[in-house]
């Protein structure tokens, strides 16, 4: 059976990483045909918004349309939904898979189900990706694919003994929808507080570290440290790139205060 790909910007091997850790192969076609995309995604409107569709005769049984997403701060954004339709073949033997690549440049990937969300990295180009197969002795597909910008949350502190008068003034995160990092840091009465939780993906967190931290801005760098050296967490304001350094962990992070 011959493999060729429809559009594929980064011609390698991948592996999908699941929230369970299991890695999963994702298959690689040889680039031998010619293209369709790689489309770069704008988002407009007030809804921040991005739909896209074609239609196409296919001549090779699988392939990968590709739709490149760089935006200026980390975001959150929602798989929407998505359309495709075939004709001359039958539906029940195309199958269909969407992956997020948050950086082009790396093998892990997240496979996406419509109405899940993903998230970029402040100024990294990542790929929302399309995998098909079963396409031989298809006439002709259509794909349609709709994706938007979810707007971001109202950060409070959620459980504070002071929520008149708390403010959240940095929240950060790692990547993921299930089993991922969070550090935020509360303005209290007593000053101001890092905590850094796990959060389960199913609306509950725990608190994994808890320190006094006092704030130091250096250009457009914001730290966060504590006096012990236990807890510290580091801000870039451009890129909002953050880096949190615990006794046993350091953890890469997306920051949006």
């Amino acid at each position: 059976m011959k493999k060729a790909i429809l559009a594929l910007s980064l011609c390698m091997s991948l592996m999908a990483c699941e929230d369970t850790g299991k890695p999963q192969d994702v298959p690689k076609p040889d680039n031998n045909t010619e293209s369709v995309g790689p489309y770069d995604v704008t988002f407009s409107g007030k809804d921040q918004s991005y739909t896209h569709s074609f239609n196409i005769s296919p001549h090779d049984d699988e392939g990968a349309v590709d739709y490149h997403i760089t935006t200026p701060a980390s975001v959150d954004i929602q798989f929407v939904d998505t359309r495709l339709q075939v004709a001359g073949c039958p539906v029940s033997s195309v199958k269909h898979q969407v992956y997020w690549l948050q950086d082009a440049n790396q093998p892990l990937v997240q496979m996406l189900k419509v109405g899940e969300t993903f998230r970029t990295r402040a100024g990294m180009k990542g790929i929302f990706r399309h995998f098909i197969r079963g396409l031989g002795g298809c006439n002709s597909m259509s794909l349609t694919t709709n994706i938007k910008v979810k707007p971001q949350i109202a950060r409070t502190c959620n459980g504070t003994l002071e929520p008149a008068t708390c403010q959240v003034m940095a929240y950060c995160r790692q990547s993921g929808t299930s089993y991922y990092s969070e550090v935020e840091v509360w303005k209290e009465t007593r000053g101001l507080v890092l905590r850094k939780f796990m959060n389960r993906g199913d609306g509950t967190r725990s608190l994994q570290v808890m320190a006094d931290v006092a704030k130091l801005v250096q250009g457009n760098i914001t730290s966060y440290n504590d006096s012990y050296g236990d807890a510290s967490l580091r801000i870039d304001g451009v890129t909002r790139a953050g880096q949190f350094t615990g006794v046993s962990s350091s953890e890469r992070l997306d920051c949006e205060l």
